[in-house]
């Protein structure tokens, strides 16, 4: 386009003529400028919104919704750092996602539609016009991520892309250019991992191989050539490979006249050096086949790219891959009491316990991973501290030498997460959740659904037909973060809480290099273990004490299973541990928030019949360490708080009859009275439901005597008031 003169542009009268016929090459015309906002700009105009000088006027693209606006120039601009722009966005603005009125309206409506990513806004706007397709357009192929995060407005469409066919459509020169292929390659790559989006590519192809975008081809061609393109998507390659085949493609259709030191030659030499060293001969026999080249031909393509480059992109260009490695098993068989007495003593090693019971769970847990195939339940392990620097991480670092198929993480999505537990069975291992889980309902979905193997699946759509199709979730996770876990994870969880070490408490510090060479004979021990045993722990059926609730006695099955495969005193020693870490001994103040109001209501109430609402709001919010006082964003529970969080229970307000006369909205103990004996962690804790959750045997008894808690860990079974009767000997465990 030619420059304009200093003159400003009124708005009013619309956009210059070269802006229009700019806008005409796109396939748009005046009418789809004053839709979409846009307006020509003088120079002086294109400097005051762009925060420095500029000498080119332009015309300026709003961004619907958002304040924000990009300018297209006529001339370049040359920045400081000497590279032309076209196209200029107002100073220190963030990266924005341009997206036309109703995409979003239609991505909710139809959880189907595929949606399409454009470079840029006119792109964008004339596959809306002509194409009628779902489309955003990014400022530029890395305009879609910034410090390595999708930016916030790609983010934010991530609930509506999760199983979504989502066709990346970038200009013709991604097949020529393997650093634009290789963006390409990166979005998608991201859409999937972190969206769970079917992500696809799609790029038009101009006559005589000309540059061109979609818009070149709905305004050359015609639309339905263009359509024939983005209904046609490929699943996305690795960028130089992808780029090489592009040009083996064009070369076969060109007259040649040797091959070595031709210009084709230089391309393709120049393409191995940044591909991948495990590729470039295989690439160098495809550019052979394909061309005829001789052998000395195929040799002479190789040698000219002796090293890849460090610029190049990785072997997917993107991450790395992940592999695990299995350990052969132990030659001989395994004692299982050893086995488990050894791995509590590491980590005793490495990390301190509050809980003298924390580290013969941790064995039992590290001895289910490598058996979870044999298990119906998996509990989520939670390893928390109320602060920073307890050991946490310290944990995971040891728990990854000795679990099977290790996975660690200091963040995930649900999608890529799902995807990774169908593909390679691992124990995932994930840190720093304080951060992260909360406010991720996908990824909480799958914590949750992970504990029991029957409902362990989420289901997506793949494919081109939009396939339904099955995702596991079934795996053993831990997870380490400050504080507590949403209510419905930490019910399926065995929480090991941490504390910061004094001056006096001594640990092991040891490399983790080291220590999982170390630790190599415990894991080869692990696998041939639970291997010898993995059918008896998948028919085991064992006892679970009854201070434990349904849900907790779920969770710790398949480690009592063990532990009695084990024998010794480790049959006790995990049902202690159990009555510990639970809270059965009725020091835990856990549960729901809801559990936590019918406990104290019970409190409250003593020996009352009936309370006012109003009353019992009051005495409520008095109960110290308590969080009424503070309940409705910092301010005290009210009567219709209260109501709110009792409806679930079917416990509602009604009228009731005071002594002097009133009629106040209030309860009646009598409505709580089912309630409590469901939901109440003492006495009156929900009876077991079925013979499933009892032992066959006699009667538990539980020792209430203060000396219990104290002694060293050689409780006899009646001790701890646990089953009596059984085989095996009763020991310390981890003394």
């Amino acid at each position: 386009m030619p420059p304009t003169d200093a003159v400003p542009v009124d708005a009013d009268r619309g956009l210059r003529p070269e802006h229009l016929a700019d806008l005409a090459r796109s396939g748009l015309d005046a009418s789809d400028a004053r839709a979409a906002g846009i307006v020509s700009l003088d120079a002086p105009g294109v400097s005051a919104r762009v925060g420095f000088t500029v000498r080119s006027g332009g015309y300026l693209i709003p961004y619907p919704g958002t304040d924000a606006v990009r300018v297209r120039l006529e001339t370049p601009h040359v920045g400081a750092e000497g590279k032309p722009a076209k196209y200029l966005s107002p100073l220190r603005a963030a990266i924005r996602l341009f997206v036309p009125p109703g995409v979003v309206d239609e991505l909710e409506a139809d959880r189907v539609r595929p949606l399409y990513i454009t470079e840029g806004e006119k792109k964008a706007l004339s596959m809306r016009k002509h194409l009628g397709v779902s489309v955003v357009g990014v400022a530029g192929i890395w305009a879609w991520k910034k410090d390595k995060e999708r930016i916030p407005d790609l983010a934010e469409l991530g609930a509506l892309l999760d199983g979504r066919r989502v066709v990346i459509v970038f200009d013709s020169d991604a097949r020529e250019k393997w650093q634009i292929a290789h963006a390409a390659h990166a979005l998608a790559g991201s859409l999937r991992d972190e969206a769970g989006a079917d992500a696809r590519w799609a790029f038009p192809r101009g006559a005589g191989e000309a540059k061109v975008g979609i818009d070149d081809l709905i305004v050359n061609d015609g639309p339905n050539a263009a359509r024939a393109i983005i209904e046609a998507p490929t699943e996305p390659e690795s960028p130089v490979p992808f780029v090489f085949r592009e040009r083996l493609r064009r070369a076969s259709t060109e007259p040649r006249s040797g091959f070595v030191g031709t210009l084709l030659f230089e391309d393709l030499a120049a393409l191995l050096r940044h591909a991948p060293e495990a590729q470039r001969s295989a690439l160098a026999e495809e550019a052979r086949t394909t061309l005829g080249l001789t052998s000395q031909d195929r040799g002479a393509l190789v040698a000219a790219a002796p090293n890849p480059t460090p610029n190049g992109p990785p072997d997917d260009a993107q991450g790395r891959a992940l592999t695990f490695r299995d350990p052969e098993p132990w030659s001989d068989p395994v004692d299982g009491a050893s086995l488990l007495d050894e791995l509590e003593a590491v980590f005793r090693r490495f990390v301190v316990f509050p809980s003298r019971r924390a580290p013969a769970a941790l064995a039992l847990w590290t001895v289910h991973t490598w058996a979870h195939s044999s298990a119906d339940n998996s509990p989520l392990l939670h390893c928390t501290s109320p602060e920073k620097r307890c050991g946490k991480s310290r944990l995971l670092d040891v728990l990854g030498t000795l679990v099977r198929r290790p996975l660690r993480s200091a963040g995930a999505s649900g999608p890529v997460l799902f995807r990774a537990i169908e593909r390679f069975e691992p124990t995932v291992l994930l840190d720093e959740a304080d951060t992260y889980v909360a406010d991720n309902e996908a990824l909480r979905g799958i914590l949750n659904s992970a504990h029991t193997r029957s409902g362990a699946t989420i289901l997506r759509t793949v494919g081109e037909d939009h396939e339904p199709r099955m995702f596991s979730t079934w795996a053993a996770i831990a997870i380490a973060g400050i504080g507590e876990l949403p209510d419905t994870a930490r019910d399926r969880s065995i929480a090991v809480v941490l504390r910061r070490k004094t001056k006096d408490e001594r640990v092991e510090r040891i490399r983790s290099d080291r220590m999982l060479r170390e630790f190599e004979p415990l894991r080869r021990r692990l696998c041939r273990w639970t291997t010898d045993h993995a059918d008896a722990l998948r028919d085991a059926d064992p006892d679970v004490p009854h201070a434990l609730d349904d849900r907790a006695a779920d969770s710790w099955r398949p480690l009592f299973a063990i532990a009695d495969a084990v024998g010794g005193p480790w049959p006790v020693c995990a049902r202690a541990a159990a009555v510990e870490l639970s809270g059965a001994d009725g020091d835990d103040d856990g549960g729901s928030i809801r559990e936590r109001l019918l406990a104290d209501v019970r409190v409250v109430f003593g020996e009352s019949d009936r309370l006012p609402s109003a009353e019992l709001v009051r005495r409520l919010v008095t109960m110290e360490d308590r969080p009424w006082a503070e309940y409705t964003n910092g301010h005290p529970l009210t009567p219709p708080a209260l109501a709110k969080l009792l409806r679930p229970h079917g416990v509602l307000p009604k009228s009731i009859r005071m002594k002097d006369g009133a009629t106040p909205k209030g309860y009646m103990r009598e409505m709580f009275e089912d309630v409590w004996a469901r939901y109440s962690a003492d006495g009156a804790a929900t009876p077991p439901q079925s013979s499933e959750h009892r032992a066959s045997g006699p009667e538990p008894v539980r020792n209430t005597s203060p000396d219990v808690a104290a002694n060293d860990p050689r409780e006899s079974e009646a001790d701890l008031g646990l089953w009596r009767g059984g085989g095996g000997r009763v020991g310390a465990c981890g003394s």
